[in-house]
């Protein structure tokens, strides 16, 4: 490979062993771990909402620096940007665990996904000639994904043991990680000689622009319940501010040649399926926070063993890239593999929607939580293979990044509320129903105050996975009659030749 990233001393064969540890390394560090939201909330007096912000702004950092990745890779060599990432990354991780104020962490977590979205597709383009020799775009996803996904989970398990000493170990332990990605890049890559191109031309403006709507929206989403939505005066502001800068953005990004998203891709009917399918398979994997709340209400204040519970996940994540490998491998077809998905979710919906009883033992919820792992990793690499593989050129580049715009944020952000809205009034009418049992001024004792909640909460839950249920049936249904595309594989060879230059970058799996 021409122009290689490696010192000259380092051996082939260990290169792409090299480049997975430093990815897995990263893949340890996604921010605030879900599985110290507890110690969080109880030591800093945060709110959920709070940690739900800082959570978003992740998602919406992340989507603003995806049309900067490839200007910076042209602006400095790769080894300085790496190095710059880390070393970012790993004060943001010490700024997070010394921080009080809930206000910088959603700042800090802006800059967070901004910075490891960009270390992270650097790292990418260099897995690509090793995981995907013949470009065929499912080797990549189906290892690239799984890693993604699997090793966040180890490290909130992690963060969640050593939260029993310190919550704050959990960010020293990401640094840590960071740090050991820091010394082998010193030590085995080399600075590459680029052609410096300069960022003047780049829209910050734009992208400033973008981000504040982002945020803006993630506000509403985030506390427009804890606030009673439009009775907030805050919350009105937000919506509009939230409308304005959308508007200003895309004005600004309309007029210009080289553009942070382009919506025209939407007219593409690869592209527009894509993001319908990834829109209604969204909401099944926007709703973790109601497991969370059943985990809540049958083993409360123990945050690890929820962890434990919770990390079941990972052989969901195993399981479903070794079948849609194979899958894959034998055809390229994808209607088929997202009914597969869509089915998954259904038999873990139906199943937690029977397990739903105050006396459910944890290790029954581990069934479920696999079957939902297989169709999340099944979802996430599948759509991406249908958008790769009918989506080119050019065009390709800037589906991506609507891709990402909706997947990573407005999915998440939008099912994500809807969902704990939608939980938040089944417990509300739960709630009536079982005070009317009460005579008119009773003395209820606090042990009758808890059961009571609880029940409102199982309840609610009962609900509304039925009608996840229902609305799974439907989803079904909508994709079965799709007419999809074939997805056809473009396959690439000679990576390190400077006419592949565009293929590697069309290949870039989608974050």
């Amino acid at each position: 490979m021409s122009n290689s990233l490696f010192r000259d001393w380092i051996p082939q064969k260990f290169k792409l062993s090299i480049l997975l540890l430093i990815a897995v390394s990263l893949s340890f560090c996604s921010g605030i771990p879900n599985s110290i939201y507890t110690y969080i909330i109880s030591d800093q007096a945060a709110s959920s909402a709070d940690l739900s912000m800082a959570m978003y702004a992740y998602c919406a950092g992340m989507v603003c620096s995806i049309s900067l990745i490839f200007r910076l890779t042209i602006y400095m060599p790769k080894k300085r940007l790496i190095i710059f990432c880390l070393i970012l990354l790993m004060g943001i991780n010490i700024g997070l665990a010394v921080n009080q104020a809930p206000l910088i962490n959603v700042m800090l977590m802006f800059v967070f996904g901004c910075v490891k979205i960009i270390l992270t597709m650097a790292l990418i383009s260099e897995l690509m000639p090793f995981l995907m020799p013949t470009g065929e775009r499912y080797q990549m996803y189906a290892i690239y994904y799984p890693m993604n996904l699997i090793f966040p989970i180890l490290g909130g398990l992690i963060a969640a043991y050593l939260a029993k000493q310190h919550w704050e170990l959990g960010y020293y332990f990401q640094t840590m990680m960071l740090f050991l990605s820091l010394l082998i890049v010193i030590i085995c890559f080399k600075t590459q000689h680029i052609k410096r191109v300069p960022l003047f031309q780049y829209d910050w403006l734009g992208t400033i622009l973008l981000a504040s709507s982002l945020l803006c929206f993630s506000f509403v989403a985030s506390y427009g319940l804890q606030n009673n939505w439009l009775t907030s005066k805050s919350i009105i502001l937000a919506i509009v501010l939230t409308i304005v800068f959308f508007i200003l953005f895309f004005n600004r990004n309309f007029k210009k040649k080289r553009k942070i998203i382009s919506f025209s891709v939407i007219r593409n009917k690869a592209t527009f399926l894509t993001l319908f399918t990834v829109f209604i398979l969204g909401i099944f994997y926007s709703n973790t926070s109601l497991l969370s709340n059943l985990m809540n209400v049958l083993l409360p204040s123990n945050p690890t063993k929820q962890a434990e519970i919770n990390s079941y996940v990972i052989i969901g994540y195993f399981l479903g890239s070794i079948l849609v490998y194979l899958y894959f491998k034998q055809t390229k077809k994808c209607k088929a593999i997202f009914l597969i998905s869509a089915s998954f979710y259904l038999a873990s919906n139906i199943l937690l929607y029977n397990l739903i009883n105050i006396n459910t033992a944890l290790h029954y919820l581990i069934l479920p939580i696999i079957l939902r792992g297989m169709a999340v990793i099944i979802s996430f690499i599948s759509t991406a293979v249908y958008l790769a593989g009918n989506v080119n050129g050019k065009a390709f580049l800037q589906s991506i990044v609507m891709f990402l715009l909706v997947r990573t944020f407005f999915v998440t952000v939008f099912w994500s509320s809807v969902i704990s809205n939608w939980f938040n009034k089944l417990q509300i009418i739960h709630q009536t129903r079982l005070a009317e049992l009460f005579e008119s001024g009773e003395k209820v004792d606090r042990t009758v105050l808890v059961n009571f909640q609880k029940q409102a909460n199982l309840l609610g839950l009962h609900d509304l996975y039925l009608y996840l249920c229902i609305i799974n049936i439907l989803v079904i249904i909508v994709i079965a009659l799709i007419p999809y595309h074939s997805s056809t594989v473009r396959h690439i060879f000679n990576w390190g030749t400077k006419k592949n230059a565009k293929e590697l970058i069309q290949a870039t799996p989608m974050s």
